[in-house]
């Protein structure tokens, strides 16, 4: 649904000579609205919600020319506070977000 949104920030993007790409993660907390499907713990098992990592492409004079890319992830139900295993491959952590952003 973004693909043609995306092509757009790319061809605007290409009239500049240099760019930034922004990245944040925020919460979309669903907490109070009961009955959705698919939505995951964020900070407490007792908040829901899913979070979005969208990269925002601004020129250096803070002109916004559009999104890159949009990467939205819900966790997993009772996997807070578990263990990180830090030989697990980035393709499988959160945190690949950051990269493919």
């Amino acid at each position: 649904m973004l693909a043609p949104h995306f092509a757009c920030t790319e061809e605007r993007l290409r009239e500049h000579p240099r760019v930034l790409c922004i990245q944040d993660t925020s919460e979309l907390d669903f907490s109070t609205q009961k009955g959705i499907a698919g939505l995951g713990p964020l900070n407490y098992e007792s908040r829901y919600g899913m979070y979005i990592h969208p990269t925002l492409v601004v020129t250096p004079g803070r002109v916004a020319l559009g999104l890159l890319d949009l990467h939205l992830f819900t966790r997993e139900p009772g996997s807070l506070g578990q263990e990180k295993d830090p030989l697990r491959p980035l393709e499988e952590k959160e945190s690949v977000r950051r990269v493919d952003g």
